[in-house]
């Protein structure tokens, strides 16, 4: 009898005890990680190289105003609008300065809009942009780096001034960009991608 009594206090005790660890490792784990804010972006604009607007840009491949016959290679880049948004929105919430976000890097992809499929690398880049909670700021993004226009797909274009694969004189894509951070508190955050129309041409040639 006695046995049977050590035993099943054996398995009380273990019981209680997984239960704890396990309650332990959630206030330890989630709620350390996951973020109270989100990353909202809210809009986008084209920097100086880049023609159009409304979510639609015209980026050059190669400029040569003189017409001496060489290229030179800019990066692109737009500024990216974010509001750092609380999820907690009721009515008595008081946010803090700790949900404000430290906005370190950010990714650049590039997908298609025509029948060709050779697209710009897919690529990261870092910077460091303050965002307080409940504002909005502008975040500046390279989505071309001055290198990518001298390999392919883009390299075609000033090279041949078409795309051998398309027989087309401008590439059409879609540019995703996606911003991370962290609070000032520690937690990451993710923003929500943002796409736009971004189409490559020999546009001054």
């Amino acid at each position: 009898m006695n046995k049977w009594m050590n035993i099943m206090v054996i398995t009380l005790v273990l019981t209680l005890t997984l239960i704890g660890f396990s309650s332990c490792g959630d206030a330890g784990g989630e709620a350390k990680t996951v973020a109270p804010v989100m990353i909202v972006v809210t809009g986008v604009e084209g920097g100086s190289t880049l023609g159009g607007d409304d979510y639609n840009f015209a980026s050059d491949v190669c400029s040569d105003p003189a017409g001496t016959g060489s290229c030179t290679f800019y990066e692109d880049l737009v500024t990216i609008s974010v509001e750092i948004m609380p999820l907690n929105m009721d009515d008595d919430f008081e946010p803090s300065d700790y949900m404000s976000v430290m906005i370190t890097g950010y990714e650049v992809k590039y997908e298609r809009n025509d029948t060709g499929y050779d697209v710009p690398k897919i690529f990261t880049g870092a910077t460091t942009i303050y965002c307080a909670v409940n504002e909005e700021t502008e975040v500046p993004v390279t989505i071309c780096k001055a290198d990518m226009k001298t390999m392919i797909p883009l390299s075609y274009l000033w090279q041949f001034g078409y795309e051998p694969e398309t027989g087309l004189d401008i590439i059409h894509t879609v540019c995703t960009v996606t911003l991370w951070g962290k609070t000032l508190a520690g937690r990451e955050v993710v923003s929500n991608p943002i796409r736009f129309n971004v189409n490559f041409a020999n546009w001054a040639g």
